[in-house]
């Protein structure tokens, strides 16, 4: 089958070339300079714009100079997912027709839906624009752009003509975009039937149909149904026959039908009805009807537009003769490649006209008198703009331009700590220069292809690209949500739920001229997507990132170790075979131990643990809490492989919105890798993904997602390579994310269904690999020159260590000074799930875990020495331990890890005495006191002292730090939380943050034990009051009566909101004894303890009697004054 593209659909003509490398592209686009302004057009045809029009637009009088007109623009196809297609950069100049002295402008224009012809059988195919029903021109009075364009004579045709006509084939077509019943792909479509309203009908206007030979019309229509209906279809009440639709098949939404019928019509205009016949709650849906029919070439002496389309071939030229046509004054334009030239050259003999037309490919003719034409949609003035002209870029950001203003922020830290180009421009800028102005998702596309094809060769070409907002399904705004701030790329399925019906932004990415947009095509860049609807969310996602690529913990003097952890988790099977979900866990650990020994690699597999049932399902808690800890310190990445939705991860809810809510981990900010369906469903109208809250979380969550949109197979490959390049280093430093996602799907043998699975969040940053290295230069008395010596160390007995901060070339880094984090861990011990649905599925798998001892010393000029003793609690077999540092020193850090030793057995010459760990227990901080308010997410706060060193260990029976809220049954580990002070081990502090606690009185618990076992217990009672019940304040004071002085205190469960704070004190006569600000004393959850022993504001002392304290606080929001506490002095001398 042969097709021609119709013409005037099309814009090949222009000023650049094509060739196997690329485009050649303007060195500055025709927007970069002048006014101008811009126009919507609706339907293909001729347009009129009057004096009156330009001062609507926008143009000022004195620049209205007919001569100096110049409109711009190309027909509005969309951009062909074909690079080699893409033909044409920049806007051109279009031939228009100037009537000065009436003051008007008519010119053609095209809108979006494309024409294809089948020339074997005369018939027209249709595509619908995927992103937009209008397309823009551009229009300009500047004297000095353009060439003022007019409309001119075509060349003249003095052959004679081969084929002669009196008709061509014209093509009608009806087509509504409704609805979108997947949520998913390109296809929208039209009127609904259903049992309540069954019958639609739909008016034809076939403009000079000829009566003598058939009109096809094709009908195509939807089932939704479990069994199958048919639809009736009748033209002017005759039947043409019925078409029959199978039931819905399983994983579709519906399923699809259509049947042309071939029928004689001898009126312009005619009505289609079509019945529908299905069973109970069946509905169904028009897709589109298409009449292609025979036009006769009869004039009514206004205007008559007809595709030439008769006897197609080179050389060919056919004599059209056109009939009645009373009118002298018409003029004739052709129209190819969405140009017009006036037609000359034709003949009239009486009523009938005659023009020849080269047939070699099929153009359109338009034959009109007078100039009563519609008007375009007037738009206004736009910015001048020129990104042709922009100088290479690392990185690009393509933003909406709601966040622009974030969008800067974004370039100008990746500039300051990155040092690299950054370039941003809004959407609308790209689609002005690269698709004529007509949203149009790929023009990205061509804005990054014309950026790489410049720099490519000089070896500065962007690296990756950010879409600054978020997208939809409904790119043209359909159904009125206005929420799509960039467009998403939708595949053409659009009823299967299944990997063919998906959405990515991958195809921005290919920019090799033989690209085509599949799935063997190459990624060039990264590319990332910031999902966010809001200015708010805007500045929150650039805030994280700026908490990120700053090291914002380290700079803060808090611990960054959470770069050295990795947390891998997995799904329990549900079948025999979905045993890989934790093979594949395991898979990636040992590629990440074999590429990076220094991640601690924490396991978190949901049938390891076990399993709850009650009548709302199956539940794992003890899993999804130690995942909820681990999120609380954060980690470098997370992964989970298993079943997974828009709202949870697993069948069985181990991760919910509610979870992803409640993380706190500020700046522990890992990568989510997630190997699950749909966890990332970013382009539903209606609501946000369980992605999209990890990625928006302002306390926590994530960084950035690598995860799938739509339903994807448990394949292993795309997860491994992901973590292959995730942990390496290059020059000192990790991958940015789009390399780590652009590498891993570039080395995967992708399945259609892969294409979802997109990067969220910002491609150009680092992943937060450490970027030193730790080396162990000494164990005990051995020095470590000699790889083949193995030192083994004891429970209880002493252990040295001493080494140095390295650069990648392996030397010493002499100026970091800062401390270092050192992390004893036994020996890996295996373990095994517990097949929980009695599947014959349980697997044995490693972890080196338990950590024998954690603590701190000091780094000086890149050394650092360390001197500890071995807690009594480990595995007395003889195995490889592990040591593992974290060093950090302003905003630099370190890692390393040494396992060249040997753990073992135990030092029985130490004399073990007896003695217990003192532990102070508060909630927050050490103004809390016993029974006090709180809001509803405190902070376990514990101080640890001891002669011997705290046990931190876990492996010993019931020997963990272990704290407890209210009963047995909610229990939390926190052997990972405490922190030593300093290099004394003995001694440090534990904070755990609690979380959306219920009201009322709750009481708290800890027991910890030190390194010979033995064990002290604390607990403190505390009152909760929500803060979302707004200011609940209770001020006191201790001892009441008092003599000598009293401690006056406030507590309250307004966290870190309260501005200021003032002490005043009355005596019982109302007068003002004290006034004193306070807002020194001010912590998360109390204001104080103030000393007060009964002096005044002019220095005396008060005597015996009553009195009434109170405080008046600033906070966010208000100014507000306590309720007074009553005071009593007595037993004071008079």
């Amino acid at each position: 089958m042969r097709r021609q593209l119709i013409c005037f659909f099309t814009a090949l003509a222009g000023f650049i070339c094509l060739n196997a490398q690329g485009l050649s592209y303007p060195a500055s686009s025709v927007l970069a300079h002048g006014s101008w302004y811009t126009v919507n057009i609706p339907s293909n045809g001729i347009y009129k714009l009057t004096y009156s029009d330009f001062v609507s637009l926008g143009v000022p009088e004195e620049d209205i100079n007919f001569d100096n007109l110049s409109i711009f623009g190309r027909p509005g196809k969309a951009i062909s997912e074909k690079n080699s297609e893409y033909t044409q950069s920049d806007i051109t100049e279009n031939a228009i027709y100037v009537n000065p002295a009436s003051k008007y402008a008519l010119f053609y224009a095209e809108n979006t839906m494309s024409l294809d012809y089948d020339t074997e059988n005369s018939r027209f195919d249709f595509s619908i624009h995927p992103y937009s029903d209008v397309s823009t021109y551009f229009i300009t009075f500047d004297a000095n752009i353009g060439s003022k364009k007019r409309i001119s004579a075509r060349e003249e045709i003095h052959s004679a003509a081969t084929h002669q006509a009196t008709t061509a084939h014209d093509v009608f077509i009806h087509k509504r975009e409704v609805a979108n019943l997947l949520g998913s792909g390109r296809n929208w479509v039209g009127e609904s039937f259903s049992a309540g309203s069954p019958e639609l009908s739909i008016p034809l206007n076939l403009q000079n149909v000829s009566s003598e030979q058939s009109t096809e019309i094709t009908v195509k229509v939807l089932n939704q149904s479990e069994t199958p209906s048919s639809f009736d279809c009748k033209l002017n009440n005759t039947s043409l026959g019925s078409i029959t639709v199978n039931k819905t098949p399983t994983d579709y939404i519906a399923y699809a039908g259509s049947k042309t019928f071939s029928v004689k019509i001898t009126n312009d205009n005619s009505t289609l009805k079509i019945a529908f016949n299905g069973q109970g709650t069946s509905k169904g849906r028009l897709d589109y009807i298409k009449a292609d029919y025979v036009k006769r070439l009869h004039y009514n002496n206004a205007s008559l537009r007809f595709y030439a389309t008769e006897n197609i071939g080179n050389d060919n030229i056919v004599g059209y003769q056109i009939s009645n046509v009373k009118a002298n004054n018409f003029q004739i334009w052709e129209i190819r490649n969405g140009n017009a030239c006036s037609v000359n050259d034709y003949s009239q003999d009486g009523e009938t006209v005659s023009l020849k037309i080269k047939a070699d490919t099929v153009c359109s003719v338009i034959m009109f008198s007078g100039s009563n034409f519609p008007t375009p949609t007037l738009k206004g003035k736009i910015e001048n703009q020129n990104l042709h002209a922009w100088e290479a870029a690392d990185f690009v950001i393509v933003t909406a331009p709601a966040f622009l203003e974030q969008a800067e922020r974004l370039a100008e830290l990746h500039r300051t700590y990155d040092g690299i180009n950054v370039k941003i421009a809004t959407t609308q800028q790209v689609y002005n220069e690269f698709s004529s102005g007509t949203k149009d998702f790929l023009a990205i596309r061509e804005l990054m292809r014309m950026l790489y094809n410049k720099y490519v060769e000089t070896g500065s070409a962007p690296k990756n690209l950010l879409l600054f907002g978020d997208g939809t399904f409904d790119n043209k705004n359909i159904l009125k949500y206005n929420n799509n701030f960039i467009p998403t790329y939708q595949a053409e399925s659009s009823l299967i739920n299944a990997g063919s019906s998906f959405t990515t932004d991958d195809v921005l990415t290919y920019l090799s001229p033989y690209a085509s947009g599949n799935i063997r095509d190459t990624m060039s860049i990264g590319v990332g997507r910031f999902t966010v609807n809001t200015p708010a969310e805007a500045q929150n996602m650039v805030n994280k990132c700026e908490r990120y690529i700053s090291k914002a913990d380290i700079k803060a003097g808090d611990w960054g170790d959470w770069r050295n952890a990795v947390t891998l988790t997995a799904d329990d099977a549900d079948t025999w075979g979905e045993r890989y979900f934790i093979e594949n866990a395991e898979n990636i650990y040992y590629e990440i131990n074999a590429t990076n020994p220094n991640l601690n690699v924490e396991k978190i597999y949901s049938d390891a643990y076990k399993q709850y049932s009650s009548s709302a399902g199956a539940t794992y808690p003890d899993a999804s809490k130690a995942i909820n800890q681990r999120m609380k310190k954060g980690c470098l990445l997370f992964n989970y492989v298993g079943h997974g939705s828009d709202d949870h991860l697993s069948s069985e809810r181990l991760i919910t919105i509610t979870d992803i809510s409640g993380w706190k981990n500020y700046n522990a900010l890992p990568i989510f890798i997630t190997s699950t369906c749909e966890f990332t469903r970013f382009d539903q109208v209606d609501k946000q993904s369980a992605g999209e809250f990890v990625l928006s979380s302002e306390n926590g969550g994530g960084i950035a997602l690598i995860s799938a949109s739509r339903k994807i197979p448990s394949r292993n490959e795309i997860n491994k390579n992901l973590h292959k390049f995730a942990v390496i280093k290059e020059n000192g430093q990790g991958l940015t994310f789009g390399e780590v996602f652009m590498k891993a799907k570039n080395a995967t043998n992708l399945v259609v269904e892969e294409r979802s699975i997109g990067l969220f969040g910002d491609p150009a940053l680092r992943i937060s690999l450490p970027q030193y290295d730790i080396k162990t230069t000494k164990i005990n008395d051995n020095s470590l020159e000699d790889p083949g010596v193995q030192d083994t160390v004891r429970a209880l007995s002493n252990m040295y260590i001493e080494g140095e901060i390295t650069d990648e070339a392996g030397m010493r880094v002499e100026n970091f000074n800062g401390k270092v984090q050192i992390t004893i861990l036994d020996k890996a011990s295996n373990y095994r799930t517990l097949d929980n649905e009695g599947l014959n599925t349980d697997i044995e798998f490693e972890q080196q875990k338990n950590i024998l001892h954690k603590g701190t010393t000091t780094v000086t000029d890149g050394r650092f020495a360390y001197r500890f003793m071995l807690p009594k609690d480990i595995a007395y077999n003889y195995g490889n331990g592990k040591i593992s540092y974290y060093a950090q020193s302003d905003s630099l850090d370190a890692a390393g890890n040494f396992t060249n030793f040997i753990i073992g057995g135990i030092d029985t010459t130490v004399n073990i005495t007896e003695s217990r760990p003192n532990v102070r227990l508060f909630l927050n901080d050490t103004n809390f006191r016993n029974g006090g308010i709180t809001d509803e997410n405190p902070q376990l706060f514990a101080i640890i002292t001891d002669s011997s060193a705290i046990n931190t260990v876990g492996t010993g029976l019931g020997h963990d730090i272990m704290a407890r809220l209210d009963n047995a049954a909610n229990t939390f580990v926190l052997n990972d939380y405490f922190e030593p002070s300093g290099e004394d081990f003995s001694q440090g502090i534990i904070r755990f943050p609690l979380s959306d606690l219920t009201e009322g009185t709750h009481t708290l618990s800890i027991r910890v034990w030190n390194i010979f076992n033995f064990s002290s217990q604390a607990e403190i009672s505390f009152v909760v009051k929500s803060s979302k019940r707004g200011e609940q304040m209770k001020l006191k004071n201790y001892p009441n009566p008092f003599s000598e002085s009293t401690e006056i205190i406030l507590e309250h469960n307004q966290a870190n909101s309260i501005l200021s704070a003032e002490l005043q004190i009355f005596d019982r006569t109302g007068r003002l004894v004290l006034q004193e600000d306070v807002t020194p004393y001010i912590s998360t959850y109390t204001v104080g303890p103030i000393q007060w022993d009964g002096s005044s504001n002019g220095g005396g002392q008060s005597g015996n009697g009553i009195f009434f304290a109170r405080m008046r606080l600033k906070t966010n929001t208000d100014e507000i004054y306590t309720e007074p506490q009553k005071m009593v002095i007595f037993g004071r001398s008079k």
